[in-house]
Parts: structure tokens; C-alpha cells; sequence
């Protein structure tokens, strides 16, 4: 009768385990799935968001990617001054207010030139002219005699007098303006004005040239890195232009009005980073169901391995109760014995028969405390047998959940792990560059290159060391398996995760607060490659993973 009810209950169970399972089997594949779906369309809708016309869209102005000469001249303040007339170069007005990098920005500048250049060129018109009228009443009124002479003269005066009044009707020269960013000479950067002093519009964009390796990227890097300053939001720089004629080191004129650059918008990054955690998400269920990041290429059948573990675990955890029962049973004993003793000393008739009854109440004392241990270490046996029993049912929930199919049971390679952080935090730093600076060449450093080609050859040996026990081997969780050889932590492991760490920090750093890919120094560089080394080397002795 016990045997039914024990093979009814252990029905149920497995019919619990199979409905569980199916449940199961919806958050794991499938999610893996829909957080790569998430992930593409998270993505797609960040490049979407950083298209110029998708920010003209958002613009609080209302301000076009490129505004055009009848927008700024409505928008900017083109007051005259009568310091204008001398030659003193001023930036009245700055518009837009807020853009962003490789955007147009308007300036009305007045004062290019002394007012005195275009009041020479009038009165050389005027003295022209009236030399010229002078000349002309001179023929009319000369003798006959004299009218050659005359004829002459009036002819240069007409000469001087179309020369003076082509030279006022030319256009002048224009004059190179250089562009100062918050003091700053702007490489590359200049803008060209009419050789006037009244106000006047001018336009030009604050392009930071594709290539990293440009001279002046390292000035945008330097003025826009940094982060927030002062009443400055994240991911915005207040930015004072000034300008000047020359190629000074300090602007002649700053505009009263700073220029808000805004680097990248807290909902663009928000969308780019929730894309990256989804895309993250979606390759941990990759790796979880694939070979990808294991060691070898063992796979088994998650059903049936799961319910082989299940009736270990149930008979281990059957033992440790029988032998939990058995150890009380023996300390029960053991307490009589050590009863009857004590009592056989309370009645000892004299002192020889009271010492050897002493000494058998000793013995007994004895037995009675290994029987307590042996409860204490079957009570400790029972409850690491339930905890097993418990994982056990979990894995046999998710066993039936993946409907037998052929999951990897190797364990996670330390080496493919640390390509697979490198590949992800590359990737990132280049869209994100790119999405924010405008950056697509020579972002890739030499020390980007030679780490990625540490962890590749480490990757490959790694593999081309693995012999018939790696091929057996059997993983135990992700964490265990990166740090430990087979039969607990080391510390050649945990050094090769703890550096790997500290670089991806660092590299996280650059690319976000200095906007480019640090470029590891040799030392440091060499210090990975010692630390790798030490792993291959150690790997030879490592013992096979316990499952």
C-alpha cells in the first residue's frame, strides 16, 4: 500500500513537471528570441532618432539641419554701433540658441573693416566728378586757341572719374574670420566677410571631420569632453564663439550669448543603451543554448539527463533519511546506556564497584557524543541532499520544458568569454561614436588591435589544448566555470577576469567621457599577455570539471 501511494505521488510529479515545463520552455527560447527582436528594433529606432531631419523634428526651435540666409537674418539682432565705423570687430547675436555637432549656426558680426575705407572711395567720386565738371565749364568757356589743351584735360577727367567710380562700385575683398570655441582656435574652421563695418550675417558649421586621426578631432574631443559643467545638461556643452582677423591666439570679440552643442540627447542614448542590454540579453540565451561560448561540443538530451539527476537525487535524499533515523536510533541507545550507568553508580555498594561504574558512565559518555555527531553530520547530509533534490526537480521542469531536445553540457570557456565582452564593448564604442561625434575612421587604436589579437590567439590555443577530459567535461554554472580549473577557484583564472574587467572599464570610460578608443600602452598591454600566458599555462594541469 505505501509503495502505491509512493509511485501515485511520483506521477503526479512528473505529470507537474511536464505542464511546468511547457511553461517554461516559453521563457527561455522564445525570449531569446524576442530580446533580439527588442534589440533590432530598440537599434533601428536610435538611428532613426539621430537622422538630421528626425532632430529638426524635436528641435525646441523648430530649426532646420541647415538654416537658411532669410531664417538667420530674421532671427538675429543686426544693431549698429558707432564703434562699428571704426574698425572694432563685434558679434552681436548668435543663432540657433542649441545645435549639434555638424550643424549650421548663424552670427551677426559688425565692424570687419574701418567705415573709413568706404568714405575714401565716396570722396574720390565726389573730387572726381567735380574735377570733371570743372574741366568740361573750362572747354566751354576756352578761346579757340586753347580748346585742344582744354579737350585734353576734360578727356583725363572723364578717365579719373570712371576709374573712381568702378573702384567704389567693386565688391571688396572678402576677409578670413577664424572661429574661437571657448577660447579656442577652431582648426579648420573659418568663415569669410564682407570688407564692411555695418552689421552683417554670417554662416558656418561646426564639422568635426570623419577620421579620428584628424588634428581637429583632438580639439572637439578636448572642448566637448568632460561631461556636465555648471548649469550645463547631461550630454550638452555651453559653448562661447568668438572671432577674429587674425590667426591670434585669442579672439578679438566673444558674443554675450553662449551656444548650447548638444552632444547626444538623454532619449537617443536611453533607446542605444536599452538596444545594447537586449542584445546582451538575447546572445546570454544564445550562449545558453548553443555551443558558442563552451568548451567543447557535448550536448545530451535536457529531458532525460534532467530526470536521471531527479532519481539520483531522490535516492540520495531516501539514504540520508535512513541514515538520519538510523543515527537517532543509535544516539537513542547510547542516551539509556548512559542512563543505566549513572544509575549504576548512584548504586554502587562501595568505592571499587562506584569506579567501575564511573568508567563505564565514561565510555558511555563517549558513545553518546559520537552519536550526536553522527546525527549533527546525517542532519547536515539530509539538508545538502534536499537542496540537491530541489535543483534537481528545477532542471527536470526545464529538462521537459525544451521537449528533449539536444542541449550543450559543456562548460563555459573562460577564452571565448573574454572575446565575446571585447566583441560587444567595440561594437558599442563604434555606434556610439558614430551616432555622436560623427567619427567612422581610424577610431580603431593599435591597442584595441593587439588586445582583440590577445584574445583571439588565447582563444585558439586555448581550444587546440583541450584534450579527451575537456571533451567530457560537464558544466556547473557560468560563474564556476570561468574561474575554476575542475576542482575549485584559482587564481591565474580570477586574474585574467579581474584585468579583464579593469580594461573594459577604462575602455567604457574613454569612449563615453573622452569620446575615443584608449589606446592601451605597451606596459599595460604586456601585462594582459602575461596574465593570458599564465592561464594557457596553468590549463595544462587543470583537472576535468566535476559535474
Amino acid at each position: 500500500m505505501v509503495v502505491s501511494q509512493s509511485s501515485n505521488q511520483s506521477n503526479h510529479n512528473e505529470i507537474d513537471i511536464e505542464v511546468e515545463g511547457e511553461m517554461l520552455d516559453v521563457t527561455s527560447r522564445t525570449l531569446t528570441r524576442t530580446f533580439g527582436f527588442f534589440g533590432f528594433a530598440l537599434l533601428t529606432i536610435c538611428l532613426l532618432l539621430s537622422l538630421p531631419w528626425t532632430k529638426e523634428m524635436f528641435s525646441e526651435e523648430g530649426v532646420a539641419f541647415n538654416p537658411t540666409d532669410v531664417q538667420c537674418r530674421s532671427n538675429l539682432k543686426t544693431e549698429a554701433q558707432p564703434s562699428d565705423g571704426a574698425g572694432i570687430l563685434r558679434v552681436i547675436d548668435v543663432w540657433p540658441r542649441q545645435t549639434s555637432i555638424n550643424r549650421h549656426v548663424c552670427v551677426s558680426v559688425a565692424g570687419v573693416v574701418p567705415a573709413v575705407t568706404e568714405r575714401r572711395l565716396a570722396e574720390e567720386v565726389v573730387r572726381a566728378q567735380k574735377a570733371r565738371d570743372d574741366a568740361k565749364v573750362v572747354y566751354d568757356s576756352a578761346p579757340e586757341v586753347d580748346r585742344n589743351a582744354a579737350w585734353e584735360k576734360f578727356q583725363k577727367a572723364e578717365a579719373a572719374l570712371a576709374t573712381a567710380l568702378a573702384a567704389s562700385a567693386n565688391v571688396p575683398s572678402p576677409v578670413d574670420l577664424s572661429v574661437f570655441l571657448n577660447g579656442k582656435t577652431a582648426p579648420q574652421l573659418k568663415v569669410k566677410a564682407f570688407a564692411i563695418s555695418k552689421p552683417q550675417v554670417l554662416q558656418f558649421s561646426l564639422v568635426v571631420p570623419p577620421n579620428a586621426t584628424d588634428e581637429g578631432v583632438s580639439f572637439w574631443r578636448s572642448l566637448l569632453s568632460g561631461g556636465p559643467i555648471g548649469t550645463e545638461k547631461f550630454g550638452e556643452k555651453k559653448v562661447a564663439i568668438g572671432l577674429s582677423r587674425s590667426a591670434a591666439t585669442m579672439p578679438e570679440t566673444v558674443v554675450e550669448e553662449l551656444l548650447t552643442v548638444v552632444i547626444y540627447d538623454p532619449v537617443t542614448l536611453t533607446v542605444g543603451a536599452l538596444s545594447f542590454f537586449f542584445f546582451v540579453l538575447c546572445f546570454c540565451g544564445l550562449a545558453r543554448h548553443t555551443t558558442v561560448l563552451r568548451d567543447n561540443a557535448r550536448t545530451g538530451p535536457t529531458s532525460s539527463l534532467a530526470s536521471e539527476a531527479l532519481v539520483a537525487a531522490r535516492t540520495a535524499e531516501a539514504n540520508t533519511k535512513t541514515q538520519l533515523k538510523s543515527a537517532e536510533e543509535a544516539l537513542k541507545q547510547a542516551s539509556d546506556v548512559v542512563a543505566g550507568a549513572e544509575t549504576a553508580v548512584d548504586s554502587a555498594p562501595d568505592q571499587a564497584a562506584k569506579d567501575q561504574a564511573g568508567a563505564k558512565l565514561q565510555q558511555a559518555n563517549v558513545a553518546l557524543n559520537m552519536a550526536e555527531a553522527s546525527k549533527s553530520a546525517a542532519a547536515t547530509a539530509l539538508a545538502a541532499a534536499t537542496t540537491s533534490l530541489k535543483a534537481a526537480e528545477d532542471s527536470a521542469v526545464q529538462g521537459a520544458g525544451s521537449g528533449n531536445v539536444e542541449q550543450p553540457l559543456g562548460p563555459y570557456s573562460l577564452a571565448r568569454t573574454q572575446m565575446a565582452f571585447w566583441l560587444f564593448l567595440t561594437l558599442a564604442g563604434f555606434i556610439f561614436l558614430w551616432l555622436s561625434m560623427g567619427l567612422y575612421l581610424g577610431l580603431i587604436t593599435s591597442g584595441i588591435l593587439v588586445l582583440l589579437g590577445i584574445n583571439a590567439t588565447t582563444g585558439l590555443v586555448s581550444i587546440r589544448m583541450n584534450d579527451e577530459k575537456d571533451k567530457q567535461s560537464t558544466s556547473r554554472s557560468f560563474l564556476a566555470d570561468i574561474i575554476n580549473d575542475g576542482e575549485g577557484p584559482t587564481l591565474h583564472r580570477i586574474q585574467v577576469v579581474a584585468w579583464t574587467l579593469v580594461l573594459g572599464i577604462i575602455f567604457v570610460w574613454n569612449v563615453f567621457w573622452n569620446f575615443n578608443f584608449v589606446n592601451f600602452d605597451t606596459n599595460l598591454l604586456l601585462l594582459l599577455g602575461v596574465a593570458q600566458s599564465m592561464y594557457l599555462g596553468f590549463k595544462w594541469q587543470e583537472a576535468s570539471p566535476k559535474s
